[in-house]
Order: structure tokens, then C-alpha cells, then sequence
């Protein structure tokens, strides 16, 4: 997850090449100054091929114990059944789609003035200053935990490196002080 500064709006993609900081991004309203700085994960090229198994085996599941139903139910509980099943298939698609968009925008992980922006797996997420805790990085995991809750947010998957994981926490650590110090609108 390369450190790519802020070349690129990480909202929506704005080319923010000769915008001197601190600015906003022309097409989104993005705020960044000269701290921020944004980490970008690598898109796979076989994103698409991880949904298949689970539609996969929602389509097995129902498509094995509709038949066997079939003939024994009444037409209510027929309808309840298929009710179900579309209902299951609603919320994977839509958990699918969240994934998916994740995925084609770029997961990623900026420190900014607002505080941290987070885009993983499971949507976009804001963290003011005022409620960040520690990062905790890991090989298997990697979160962000709040000071006023129990709340995590999981980072993208893609600090493998560890140079890159002492980066990023550091420059948390340093954003978090500098902006609570120095801009009380921060923690807001």
C-alpha cells in the first residue's frame, strides 16, 4: 500500500496535481493540507472470482430444498420460502456490492485534517481526531480502535510491509497530535 501523498483525491479519484495545500478537492469538497497523506492498497485483478462461491452456494442451498418442499407445503409457506430465499440473495448482493465498490474506488487509508478516512471491505468510514485511539497492526489484522467505545475499524489488507505499518502509525500518531494541538475544529 504505497504512500502515494495526495496526488489523487481518495474520495473520488480528482487529480489534485498543482493544487497547492491547504485546498479542497474541486470535484468532491475533499479537505487536505500539507500533513495529509494517503495510502493506497493495489486492486486485484480476480476481485470479481471471490463472489462466486458464496451465490454459488446460496443457489445450491435453496436450489436443493425447494424441490424437496415443494410438494409438501401450502402455497403460503411456498411463498414464505421464496420470500426468504430472495431476501439471503438481497442482502449477499448488497453485501457483494459494497465489496465490489470498495475494490474499483481503491481501498485505502488517509490521514487528513478532518481525521482519518478509511475506505475497506466494508464501506467508508470518517474517525475525527478527537476519537482516535491506536492503530493495531498485525499480519492477520489490522484495526483502529476509538477512545470513546469498544468500536474498531478494520484498515484495508494491505499493510503486509512493515516499514509501511510503522509508517502508517506513525503518521497517525503525528497527525493526531498536530491537529488536536494546533486545530481545535479537528476534533469536531
Amino acid at each position: 500500500m504505497p504512500d502515494l501523498g495526495i496526488s489523487l483525491c481518495p474520495l473520488c479519484g480528482y487529480s489534485l496535481e498543482g493544487l497547492p495545500p491547504p485546498h479542497r478537492c474541486p470535484e468532491c469538497g475533499f479537505e487536505y493540507d500539507e500533513h495529509t497523506r494517503v495510502w493506497m492498497a493495489p486492486a486485484s485483478r480476480w476481485q470479481h472470482l471471490e463472489y462466486i462461491l458464496p451465490l454459488l452456494a446460496i443457489a445450491m442451498i435453496f436450489g436443493t430444498l425447494f424441490p424437496t418442499f415443494y410438494g409438501r407445503m401450502g402455497r403460503t409457506w411456498q411463498l414464505l420460502f421464496i420470500a426468504v430465499a430472495v431476501g439471503c440473495l438481497a442482502v449477499v448482493i448488497r453485501a457483494i456490492s459494497r465489496h465490489s465498490d470498495a475494490n474499483r474506488r481503491g481501498q485505502c487509508a488517509a490521514v487528513t485534517p478532518r481525521g482519518l478516512f478509511i475506505r475497506n471491505p466494508h464501506g467508508e468510514e470518517w474517525i475525527a481526531w478527537a476519537d482516535v485511539g491506536f492503530v493495531y497492526l498485525s499480519p492477520t489484522f489490522d484495526y483502529v480502535t476509538r477512545c470513546t467505545s469498544i468500536q474498531t475499524t478494520p484498515l484495508p489488507s494491505a499493510f503486509k510491509d512493515e516499514d509501511e505499518q510503522k509508517s502508517f502509525a506513525k503518521a497517525v500518531a503525528e497527525a493526531k497530535t498536530f491537529y488536536l494541538e494546533v486545530s481545535p475544529r479537528a476534533s469536531t
